[in-house]
């Protein structure tokens, strides 16, 4: 009861945080949160990025990044960490289709690419999300039996999904700045949204993550985001 309380709180769905009973993914309201993996990422965090003020250069702009990339990961594999590779796969083939769409391949090449990466985001949504669903109602409506995926459901994987595919599409809108595999996979994998939302678009996050400011402890800061 408690544990449906926090994932309701979470606003995701428990079939979609909770597949297998007795494991759990690390909730922001659970002790481990609060008082390890939460405080060791802002000590972590914050120093990376006081060495980066001191070190300058774009190696040293990019170590807060690599920190939080780290941490969201782990983040995400506490749960099970062979959902993990699922993750990694998602975000090497969406980014490199994003470059390819971004390129000055005809018009028609960029569309096709487009279309693969919709068709490959959709398709695996529905395979793991939908396919035992539909495959008893096509059972049902009188069609053979089709086997059953027996596999937990992935966490998050609807808003890590849908998220990629609106990046897709900016980038084939010509939306999308330059932008590296790192900045990229922090994206879509930061854990204050990855596994329960909302949805964000990549011209709100990925500005912030070069900010100065945010890379230095404020007290004032500190205590508006807990509080």
């Amino acid at each position: 009861r408690e544990l449906d309380g926090s994932l309701r709180a979470l606003g995701q769905p428990r079939a979609e945080l909770l597949s297998l009973e007795g494991k759990r993914p690390l909730l922001f309201s659970s002790l481990e949160f609060i008082f390890l993996f939460f405080p060791l990422t802002l000590l972590a965090y914050f120093q990376a990025g006081r060495a980066a003020g001191q070190e300058g250069g774009a190696g040293g702009r990019r170590a807060p990044l690599v920190v939080l990339l780290l941490a969201s990961l782990l983040f995400y594999a506490y749960w099970k960490v062979e959902y993990l590779g699922l993750l990694l796969a998602s975000l090497a083939f969406n980014y490199a289709l994003g470059e390819k769409i971004r390129g000055r391949a005809p018009t028609r090449t960029r569309r096709a690419y487009l279309i693969a990466g919709l068709v490959a985001n959709v398709g695996l949504l529905v395979l793991f999300k939908y396919y035992n669903f539909l495959a008893a109602n096509f059972t049902a409506l009188g069609g053979p039996a089709l086997p059953r995926l027996g596999w937990d459901l992935p966490l998050g994987i609807s808003f890590f999904t849908f998220v990629q595919i609106a990046y897709l599409v900016d980038c084939w809108k010509a939306k999308v700045p330059e932008t590296g595999p790192l900045e990229y996979s922090l994206f879509v994998t930061y854990f204050p949204h990855l596994i329960a939302g909302p949805i964000v678009h990549h011209s709100d996050l990925m500005p912030q993550f070069f900010e100065p400011r945010v890379r230095r402890f404020f007290s004032e800061n500190f205590a508006r985001g807990l509080f």
